[in-house]
């Protein structure tokens, strides 16, 4: 996209739109630790690719699945690593849905 102009799914959205999806991306946060004994699920929340448009920087898949009525597990690149608030997934659910 041209300078000013982000793609997010099939559109171009302006900066300001861009601005609060990243702002809105940025807002999960990891809120603990997978417990070594906690049962992972195959629930699948929202999942998310990014295209980087850096040839050194990989691109990333994002997937954030179930854990409980509280927390979902985030999963980076084929990895789960951290607990997140799932209703934090959920507002970034609905922000996506906005804009799609």
């Amino acid at each position: 996209a041209e300078e000013g102009r982000y793609q997010f799914s099939e559109a171009e959205i302006d900066q300001s739109a861009y601005h609060d999806l990243y702002t809105e991306l940025l807002s999960v946060l990891i809120a603990g630790e997978i417990p070594e004994d906690g049962t992972l699920s195959e629930e699948e929340l929202l999942a998310l690719s990014f295209e980087r448009n850096i040839e050194a920087a990989p691109d990333l898949e994002v997937v954030y699945h179930a854990y409980d009525e509280e927390y979902a597990t985030v999963q980076v690149n084929d990895t789960e690593l951290f607990l997140v608030k799932r209703a934090d997934v959920e507002k970034l659910k609905q922000t996506i849905k906005s804009y799609g």
